[in-house]
């Protein structure tokens, strides 16, 4: 869906070089010439060394042109259709006239990439990106805003594993872009928001816009989706106000109550992010406005396949217990069964072992890595990955063989050995002896000599 006209000839400033046709030629300058009876007359009333000989198949300054029809009271819509071509500067690369350019999701999504991975530099607007994906959408967004489909191409081959690809354009485009909102130059250093064609255009122009964004500068982690973009210290007030606008837009999609964030760096930058937190936003923000990223779109796949279900009340105590029947589980693998995230799942097990029906039988320092089971389990267990420090909890007041610990870590015995090993140079247990099992080894300062 097409809006109103953003960028005509009557915004382009007096960079801009329009090329006409022949017959357009011949009756401006004709007209001209019997107005003010010599070339001479003409080039004082308009600032410009120009005649007839030299204008044929050249370009005028645009405003040198609207300045000129409005002396003949020529109607500029009469002319309109005469205009071929147009260019940034006298010697810039021509562009078919593809003016006027309206509000759509393609300027939309090329303007966010020029404030994401892309940019206005000198004039001329270049993205760089590692997806190919990504690659081809500008091409075809810009073919489609601006009938071009020629950009220099380049593969950057830097020590990078990911091989990086850029695209350049005339600065024709980049001139044309920084008309629809496109920050020019160091984006770190400049002040922009979002363009007011965009946060007043129609909810398809909305979602390009943010799905580029998105693609450029998102992430998708662990169960949530984030933003961030990088200013100097000194624009901090223009980052928030930036962020708070992609706030406001991303609320008209269903996706509310986002985090914004703010954290400063060593260097004087001022980093601000935007996180979706809730499983059931997350989920709101791939259906409506998602990625075109295809490692984050399928990030975001994954991660909504173990999308959150409603449990009645009291369900969600049967699903853990359910849960815990087939043996000790961490809080996260817990969590992942329930399909909730980490921070709730442990507020429901630490309410259910206040009700004396789980505990824990591993503890750690943190909550996440707690280890639980029913209330009524016996038995030792270990998670694999803290078996070292497992084995002085496990030994206690009695003495075991590297045999017997690794029965109860999963661990085999050869690493074991090596942890007790470990263990007995930092002298925190000792030997006691070799049986048919093996070495007896038990806590300094606990089991005997016999």
């Amino acid at each position: 869906m097409h809006s109103k006209a953003i960028i005509d000839f009557n915004t382009l400033s007096s960079t801009f070089y329009v090329g006409l046709d022949a017959s357009a030629t011949r009756r401006i300058f004709e007209a001209l010439f019997e107005k003010y009876g010599s070339w001479s007359e003409v080039r004082k009333r308009f600032v410009t060394y120009i005649d007839n000989r030299v204008f044929k198949g050249r370009y005028i300054r645009i405003d040198v042109l609207l300045s000129m029809l409005h002396d003949l009271n020529i109607d500029f819509e009469s002319v309109r259709p005469h205009i071929m071509r147009i260019k940034s500067g006298d010697r810039g690369l021509p562009l078919i006239n593809c003016l006027p350019i309206s509000g759509s999701a393609e300027l939309a999504a090329l303007v966010a990439h020029a404030m994401g991975d892309g940019g206005l530099t000198k004039k001329r607007f270049e993205y760089t990106n590692t997806r190919p994906e990504l690659i081809e959408k500008v091409s075809i967004c810009a073919k489609s805003v601006f009938g071009f489909d020629n950009p220099y191409r380049r593969a950057l081959r830097s020590g990078s594993a990911k091989p990086a690809f850029k695209l350049l354009y005339p600065s024709v485009i980049g001139r044309l872009l920084e008309l629809a909102g496109a920050p020019d130059g160091n984006k770190t250093k400049k002040e922009f928001l979002v363009p007011t064609w965009i946060l007043e255009g129609s909810m398809d122009v909305k979602k390009a816009f943010l799905r580029a964004l998105f693609d450029d500068e998102g992430s998708v982690i662990r169960h949530r989706v984030g933003f961030i973009i990088t200013k100097k210290s000194r624009f901090e007030s223009n980052l928030i106000a930036f962020l708070k606008q992609l706030q406001t837009m991303l609320e008209e999609f269903g996706v509310d109550k986002s985090r914004l964030a703010l954290s400063k760096s060593a260097n004087g930058a001022i980093r601000g992010e935007i996180f979706i937190e809730n499983l059931i936003r997350v989920e709101k923000f791939g259906k409506e406005i998602g990625f075109s990223h295809s490692l984050r779109k399928e990030r975001l796949d994954n991660l909504l396949k173990i999308k959150r279900r409603v449990y009645a009340r009291g369900e969600s105590e049967h699903v853990i217990l359910k849960t815990l029947s087939k043996g000790p589980m961490s809080t996260d693998d817990i969590a992942k069964a329930v399909k909730r995230e980490r921070s709730t799942t442990y507020r429901w097990l630490s309410t259910l072992e206040r009700k004396g029906k789980v505990k824990t039988v591993f503890p750690r320092r943190w909550k996440t890595e707690l280890t639980w089971a029913l209330h009524d389990f016996k038995g030792t267990f270990v998670p694999l990955h803290d078996a070292y420090h497992a084995i002085p909890l496990i030994l206690g007041d009695g003495k075991c063989t590297a045999s017997e610990i690794a029965a109860q870590t999963e661990v085999d015995a050869a690493h074991v050995l090596k942890y007790l090993r470990r263990y007995e140079r930092e002298r925190k247990i000792r030997r006691l002896g070799r049986t048919k099992n093996g070495i007896l080894w038990a806590l300094i300062g606990n089991g005997d000599d016999s």
